[in-house]
């Protein structure tokens, strides 16, 4: 049986989540997303400062990559780190070409200005310390990380998430891919 994941890449707050969210309604896939698995360790062992903040997450990365070594196809949303990236921020890729016969990455394309404005007006838990982040250190760090992206480690699909994106052309796209027609 041949094995496929579908990660959802992009800046953060560019609507990965979102994407992710609607694909795996319309593809009856099941979908991991890494900040569940975080803010449920925030409510399971408390908000703290940007280090307890990281060490949760390098912890949530661990039992997200668990879970998704469970499934023979699934959607991943994560705020990915790019292969011999840094390795304090961001969940790794590495173990996806161990994991799965295919990979396909949906790489969700958005200016750094309208992710920056969108990632500072969402609303997450407080234990993302979100609010710690000054705009103009919120917009040099996701350009800093739009320069890693994508993250190539698949087949590769490109979207544009400034507006509403065409999923069913997108959904045949990938459908060819993991029919093999790409």
């Amino acid at each position: 049986m041949k094995t496929y994941c579908i990660i959802i890449s992009g800046l953060p707050g560019c609507g990965k989540s979102t994407t992710g969210n609607l694909l795996a309604d319309k593809l009856k896939l099941p979908i991991l997303d890494k900040d569940d698995y975080l803010e449920a360790l925030f409510e399971e062992k408390g908000v703290g400062d940007l280090k307890w903040r990281q060490s949760l997450s390098r912890e949530s990365d661990h039992l997200f990559i668990r879970d998704a070594k469970m499934h023979s196809s699934v959607i991943l949303v994560s705020h990915w780190r790019c292969k011999g990236c840094d390795s304090t921020s961001g969940t790794p890729v590495e173990w996806l070409e161990e994991q799965f016969d295919q990979i396909i990455e949906v790489y969700c394309l958005c200016p750094v200005k309208i992710a920056a404005e969108r990632f500072m007006t969402r609303k997450r838990h407080p234990g993302h310390r979100d609010e710690l982040k000054l705009p103009e250190e919120t917009h040099n760090w996701l350009a800093r990380y739009n320069e890693t992206l994508p993250l190539n480690v698949g087949a590769l699909e490109k979207i544009d998430t400034r507006s509403t994106i065409n999923l069913d052309a997108l959904i045949k796209r990938l459908s060819n891919h993991i029919e093999g027609k790409a």
